[in-house]
């Protein structure tokens, strides 16, 4: 091995799968065509004991490729993979991948010079949100999920510019930040990178997103799968924010005030109609912004995507709204053990003197040339 390699820092990417068959193959395909050294990266693909075709097809690309190697998670989870891998991950580098996505030649290589550039304690790129498939309703979800009226503000769906950030789609890390910050929480069925990205922020580190790390990201392509996603996000934000307050992020509850709005003044104006203007107050500005979404999904996307997007976006803010209801009962109301032990998932390994990253940040000058 040539000295030049011996400097390359080795790599360790990470990818979580379940009955991922329709979709592993250009995943895995995109890792391949990586132009990060091979023999200076791993990649791991955590399999939740799929019950497709999944581990087959990883098997046979581990067969041909060295550095791929299949790992069985038999808890199942996503997240419990993803501690596992970072366990036994050999990399001063540890990346984390998504079997919905495709990445750039590039992806491994900007994740790692990036890392190094910023200082930054997490990095990643914006998502580009794909169509699950070719079918106006999956070009649809395509459009209005990367859209910031329906999804809110989160920097890597709706933004195109290096910045630093509350939170990183999948994520690029330090190996030693573990060490200082603990694992993710495996209570968290979801939104165990946002509760994991409020510790690095809390302990005063830094993430960093730059539209030169490029992710192709293929959303739900029915709107059942979108409503079952939206509602399971909406769960189990709760009990995030239960195990971290710190991730708390206002835009995650708009879809729950929507809803209680609508079932509060709902069943008042039930009881006496002189209460129907409070449900004319939330029906005309919600009409506008559908209006205001449709138009934009028409420019950007296409005008029969526009014109159908009202009704993906409703029931994918009730479905949201709903979800995060359910939540507030399951693990606010009821569910003491699941608290106690998500509020222990998120702890620093050492409660009583957490960690102080202290990376400091670049000048915005600095970082408008870093892309």
């Amino acid at each position: 091995m040539s000295s030049e390699a011996n400097e390359t820092p080795f790599v360790t990417v990470i990818l979580p799968v379940r009955n991922e068959a329709d979709r592993i193959d250009a995943c895995l395909e995109s890792v391949l065509q990586q132009d990060y050294p091979h023999d200076r990266m791993e990649l791991l693909v955590m399999d939740g004991m799929s019950t497709d075709r999944t581990p087959e097809i990883v098997a046979a690309f581990a067969e041909r490729h060295p550095f791929v190697r299949l790992v069985e998670n038999p808890r199942k989870i996503q997240v419990a993979g993803l501690n596992e891998g970072i366990r036994i991950a050999r990399g001063q580098y540890i990346l984390r991948m998504d079997g919905h996505a495709e990445y750039a030649t590039d992806y491994v290589s900007k994740c790692v010079d990036y890392l190094e550039k910023t200082r930054a304690d997490n990095v990643g790129g914006p998502a580009v949100t794909c169509p699950g498939d070719d079918t106006l309703m999956a070009r649809t979800i395509a459009a209005v999920t990367r859209n910031k009226l329906v999804v809110g503000g989160s920097a890597f769906r709706t933004s195109n510019k290096p910045q630093y950030c509350d939170t990183a789609i999948f994520g690029a890390w330090r190996r030693d930040l573990f060490e200082k910050v603990g694992l993710f929480n495996e209570v968290l069925a979801r939104g165990e990178d946002n509760e994991f990205n409020s510790r690095i922020l809390s302990a005063g580190g830094r993430i960093f997103m730059s539209p030169a790390i490029r992710i192709r990201y293929f959303n739900q392509a029915t709107l059942r799968g979108l409503l079952r996603q939206a509602y399971g996000n909406g769960v189990w934000h709760v009990l995030t924010i239960v195990a971290n307050p710190r991730s708390f992020k206002l835009r995650y509850f708009a879809p729950f005030g929507f809803v209680m709005w609508w079932l509060v003044f709902g069943l008042l104006t039930a009881l006496d109609g002189g209460f129907a203007w409070a449900l004319l107050a939330a029906a005309v500005p919600y009409a506008i912004m559908l209006a205001a979404v449709a138009v934009q999904v028409g420019r950007n996307a296409g005008w029969a995507e526009g014109l159908f997007s009202p009704f993906v976006v409703l029931p994918y803010h009730l479905a949201y709204g709903l979800g995060t209801l359910v939540g507030l009962f399951r693990f606010g109301v009821v569910g003491r053990d699941y608290r106690e032990r998500a509020r222990r998932g998120s702890q620093f390994p050492d409660p009583a003197h957490p960690p102080r990253l202290g990376t400091e940040a670049l000048p915005e000058s600095e970082i408008a040339k870093l892309g």
